[in-house]
């Protein structure tokens, strides 16, 4: 007799265990998604970024401001064509560069800030603006 109580004070248990897990587990499934898809486009950003240093770096000639010339235009071809992150004219991107000296030798650095929206269009807190990449490259004789 207990037993059969038992079983009917069960019935729906695990439909209203799936109610109380389902919305936990979407929305660690969203933060997964947001974090991944943060951590693609900085690193499609830094290595655009990489990119564009060495070749600034290897065609400095010696000066400096010659190389971060040619570092930006590098870096404004790469973000635009090749990794789709800025839209057409750079809107959206910022890219800067400044003369630095590191040590003995030569050198400069290139910093981009880019605005980063969620992919999924929520708010998810720590999921940064803007994306910031920071890069010092040596001209390289």
């Amino acid at each position: 007799m207990i037993s059969r109580y038992l079983r009917r004070s069960r019935r729906g248990s695990a439909a209203v265990e799936f109610a109380l897990t389902f919305p936990l587990i979407v929305l660690l499934a969203i933060g997964i998604v947001e974090y991944g898809w943060l951590f693609h486009e900085y690193n499609q950003l830094h290595t655009a970024l990489r990119d564009a240093a060495r070749f600034g770096s290897k065609n400095a000639t010696g000066d400096t401001a010659i190389g971060l010339l040619a570092a930006q235009t590098r870096l404004q071809t790469n973000l635009i064509e090749y990794y789709g992150i800025c839209p057409a004219g750079l809107a959206g991107c910022a890219i800067g560069g400044a003369d630095t000296g590191v040590g003995v030798d030569d050198a400069f650095r290139l910093t981009v800030t880019i605005d980063y929206e969620p992919i999924t269009g929520f708010g998810i807190p720590g999921i940064p603006s803007t994306l910031t990449a920071d890069i010092v490259f040596a001209i390289q004789p």
